[in-house]
């Protein structure tokens, strides 16, 4: 069990002062599932603050609107409870070894990062908001956390109004340079895009979350290690959110295809592992030309740089391997140009040259 870890979970679909959304609650609920979960975050219950709004009386004002940006606030307000705890006991000010926090709702281009509207916001009251990445950095600098894990399920687009609503605590910078916190940072939208929600199967649920959720709970995982990396997820997200959008979204310019990450690789930190899963593999059928006897082929994973997870001398035959769910590239050296393709739980998977 993540013993010291904590996280903060939002899910706000209804709002006084905007249009209901349909997949926030749902989608933090999942996230909240996830993380205590002991095959997934691991996180303890009492560590985990979950904060979802509530279906709205009509006649409910917008100053009554729950979770409001106080409410929220007041979770990382109480991190500084432990680091001073801490402290006072000679431990230092570190809270924990990792931090999640996942916000979803209505949202709002920052620079950079994102801003969450919270219950109690209006388009005349623009400065209720969280901007996560703001509240992330300022725990990164002072090392409370050894890893931060961000993700926000919110549009980016550019707000007619903005007042600044800027973290409220005081944290002393990290002095020893040795020591960085890592950092996973990740947003539904770059800057100038809509997030969006649709149904799957019966549910509504943010295309970004739905990613998330698929990648974490396995769909990212290096296929021979069952381990999900900040490096693994950043490109599962990445390259595979569009799968989630319904086809007439693709061609909507205004609607994001792929997540914003920020800051860049460089200004993060080494990669870490998230989680690890249990690793379920499928049959798949390799056939190559006939041609290509005697030529090396590989099997690269084909979200992580690339690496090659199996390899064989190819006798111009069927070549028949298993391998878990995820993205993939076959590669006959010397031979035809390299083939994508998806290993899916409960279907057949033939690769043809």
């Amino acid at each position: 069990m993540a013993k010291t870890d904590h996280a903060l979970v939002v899910g706000l679909s209804h709002y006084p002062a905007f249009q209901m959304l349909d997949g926030p609650v749902t989608d933090a609920e999942d996230f909240y599932q996830w993380l205590i979960d002991k095959g997934g975050g691991d996180v303890p219950a009492n560590q985990v603050k979950k904060m979802i709004s509530k279906p709205l009386n009509k006649k409910v004002s917008v100053t009554a609107g729950k979770p409001s940006s106080d409410d929220i606030e007041a979770f990382f307000v109480g991190l500084e409870d432990i680091a001073n705890r801490n402290q006072k006991n000679g431990h230092g000010r570190q809270v924990g070894r990792r931090l999640y926090i996942f916000l979803a709702g209505h949202g709002f281009a920052l620079t950079p990062g994102a801003g969450l509207l919270a219950a109690n916001a209006s388009i005349t009251r623009p400065k209720f908001h969280i901007p996560g990445m703001d509240w992330a950095n300022l725990f990164a600098m002072g090392l409370w956390f050894e890893e931060i894990l961000l993700f926000m399920d919110c549009c980016r687009n550019t707000p007619t109004t903005f007042i600044p609503n800027p973290p409220g605590l005081q944290v002393a910078r990290n002095a020893d340079p040795a020591r960085q916190c890592k950092r996973l940072y990740v947003f539904a939208a770059p800057h100038g895009r809509l997030a969006l929600e649709r149904k799957f199967g019966h549910v509504t649920r943010g295309v970004f979350s739905q990613t998330l959720m698929t990648g974490l709970r396995g769909a990212a995982a290096n296929p021979a290690t069952g381990e999900i990396t900040s490096e693994s997820l950043r490109g599962y997200l990445f390259n595979n959110m569009r799968s989630f959008l319904d086809p007439a979204d693709l061609l909507r310019n205004e609607i994001a295809q792929e997540p914003a990450l920020e800051p860049s690789t460089a200004e993060t930190g080494p990669s870490f592992v998230i989680a690890r899963v249990a690793v379920k593999n499928f049959p798949i059928r390799i056939t190559p030309p006939a041609k290509t006897k005697g030529k090396v082929m590989n099997i690269r994973d084909g979200i992580a740089g690339l690496p090659v997870i199996m390899s064989t001398k190819s006798n111009g035959k069927p070549w028949d391997i298993q391998l878990p769910t995820g993205n993939y590239v076959v590669e006959i050296v010397g031979g035809p140009p390299l083939k994508t393709f998806i290993v899916r739980a409960g279907e057949e998977h033939h690769v043809e040259f």
